[in-house]
C-alpha cells in the first residue's frame, strides 16, 4: 500500500490545489486529502471493474470538503467553473447525439480530458450541503452520495447507459425525477402495472450485477 500511496500523491496535490483559498492552506488540504487518499486505498475493491482514480477523486474530495465545511464557504475558481459548466453542456448535447447518458469515459473521450479530470471538475456543479452534510438541491446523479459509494455509483451511471431506451427512462423518470408509477406510465404511454413489472426486473438486474 505504501508504494501506491506515494503514487498517488500527485493526484491528492492537484485536488488540494483546486480548493485552497482564503479558508485554508494547500499544505493543509494536502494533508487531509491524504487521509481520504488512504480511505479510498483502503475500501477499494477492484473486482467492481472501476479505474482506482474514478474512484479516488470523489472520495479524496469528499475529505477535503468535509474539512472546509469546517473552515467557512467553499469557493471555485472562475476557470474551473467555466469548465464544469462547459462540461455540463456536453454531457447534455451527448445525450441528444448518443441517445442515452453519456458515460464518463464518452465525456473524456469528446473532452480530451482524463476521467479523473472530469471527475474534478463536475465537483464545481454539485450543490452546497447543509451543516447535517444532506445536499441543499439535487446532487447530478454520476457523482452523487456518500464517498463509499462510489464504486456502486459509477458503475450504476455505466450500466444505465447499457439498458434499452425505455427502461433507462423509467429509471430516470422514478429515481433521478421522482415520479411515481402512475405518472411514468402516462409519460411513456404504457399501463402502470407494466412499469412496476419492469422496474421490478431492471432493479433485480442492476442489484445482481452490481453485487457481482
Amino acid at each position: 500500500m505504501e508504494e501506491k500511496f506515494k503514487e498517488y500523491l500527485p493526484l491528492v496535490r492537484n485536488l488540494a490545489s483546486r480548493y485552497r483559498g482564503e479558508h485554508a492552506e494547500a499544505d493543509d488540504l494536502f494533508q487531509v486529502g491524504c487521509l481520504g487518499l488512504l480511505k479510498a486505498l483502503r475500501s477499494f475493491a477492484p473486482e467492481r471493474g472501476v479505474a482506482f482514480t474514478t474512484y479516488a477523486v470523489p472520495v479524496i474530495a469528499g475529505e477535503i470538503k468535509m474539512y472546509l465545511r469546517g473552515q467557512g464557504p467553499l469557493k471555485y475558481s472562475r476557470a474551473q467553473k467555466m469548465q464544469a459548466v462547459r462540461l455540463k453542456r456536453l454531457q447534455e448535447e451527448l445525450g441528444v447525439s448518443l441517445g442515452r447518458q453519456p458515460t464518463l469515459g464518452d465525456l473524456a473521450q469528446v473532452s480530451g480530458l482524463e476521467r479523473e479530470e472530469v471527475l474534478m471538475a463536475l465537483e464545481a456543479l454539485r450543490p452546497p450541503l447543509s451543516l447535517d452534510g444532506e445536499p441543499a438541491g439535487r446532487l447530478m446523479p454520476a457523482v452523487c452520495g456518500e464517498a463509499e459509494a462510489v464504486v456502486d455509483r459509477v458503475a450504476l451511471c455505466e450500466m444505465l447507459a447499457e439498458l434499452p431506451e425505455r427502461e433507462r427512462q423509467i429509471l430516470i423518470y422514478r429515481f433521478f425525477r421522482q415520479r411515481t408509477q402512475q405518472e411514468v406510465a402516462a409519460a411513456l404511454g404504457i399501463s402502470q402495472v407494466h412499469v412496476s413489472r419492469l422496474e421490478r426486473k431492471i432493479l433485480g438486474d442492476l442489484k445482481e450485477r452490481l453485487s457481482s
